[in-house]
């Protein structure tokens, strides 16, 4: 029985938070999509209509680079390193960060760009 449950805590904390992001962010788009299709021009712009700042409260580093990834299956802003650094670690994604997470970032300007490289 102890094992089960070992196993059910990997399983929860491994997939059905991820999967609960991406659904979540999933719906969202579809939601802004179809309002985009109501009052604009065009969906020119749809892919960065809602952006990642879940690393405000995400307990562990991991977590939120896990969760970031998960809420970029459908979009393309985030403000979380440690999403920005998995994305290019793991899977070479030519990730970006959010233009306003400078702002909040308390990261000294050297270890900002050691962790994404000059200029970014």
């Amino acid at each position: 029985m102890i094992a089960l449950g070992r196993l059910e805590q990997k399983y929860s904390k491994a997939v059905c938070s991820l999967t609960t992001v991406a659904t979540l962010s999933r719906e969202g788009k579809k939601l802004i999509q179809q309002y985009l299709q109501e009052t604009a021009d065009s969906l020119e712009g749809l892919p960065f209509k809602l952006h990642d700042f879940g690393a405000h409260a995400a307990s562990t580093e991991e977590t939120a680079a896990i969760g970031g990834l998960a809420h970029l299956v459908n979009f393309q802003g985030t403000d979380t390193i440690a999403t920005i650094v998995a994305g290019r670690r793991y899977y070479h994604a030519p990730i970006l960060p959010h233009p306003y997470g400078r702002v909040f970032n308390s990261r000294s300007r050297a270890k900002y760009d050691d962790e994404l490289g000059p200029g970014a």
